[in-house]
């Protein structure tokens, strides 16, 4: 990890926070957690309480909701978005999806998904991109 560690410290000199992905690292997780990221952000095949346990307080975590439960029916998303948050209850979230968007992904489901994070956060629902509520 001094490579790593390295790259992180010079993004951070020049003053900005540091996401790191650690996707398929398991393993790593501890290790990954001390090197120098304000975020761990976690790909969905790890609960996100596990995370927590495993790397303690002192990091961000960003993540983690399978990309492919956003193909399912509208409550469905929803439903599994409010199971991702309850694997956190605590602050230190970014709430995201645990990979990227796929291309054919729906976006009433985007929308579903980020109605659903704001309203646990006690945030009102944004306007679609022309300002308009959705």
């Amino acid at each position: 990890l001094p490579p790593l560690r390295r790259a992180i410290a010079a993004v951070r000199d020049l003053g900005a926070p540091v996401i790191l992905y650690v996707g398929g690292s398991s393993p790593h997780l501890e290790a990954m957690a001390d090197s120098g990221a304000d975020v761990l952000s976690v790909d969905w095949r790890l609960p996100l309480d596990e995370v927590r346990r495993r790397v303690g307080e002192g990091v961000a975590l960003q993540g983690n909701l399978d990309p492919t439960r956003l193909f399912a029916p509208l409550p469905d998303v929803r439903a599994a978005t409010r199971e991702m948050l309850a694997t956190h209850p605590g602050p230190g979230l970014i709430a995201n999806l645990g990979h990227g968007l796929l291309p054919t992904t729906p976006v009433d489901a985007v929308r579903a998904f980020v109605e659903t994070v704001r309203a646990a956060a006690g945030k009102a629902p944004r306007g679609n991109a022309r300002g308009k509520p959705s």
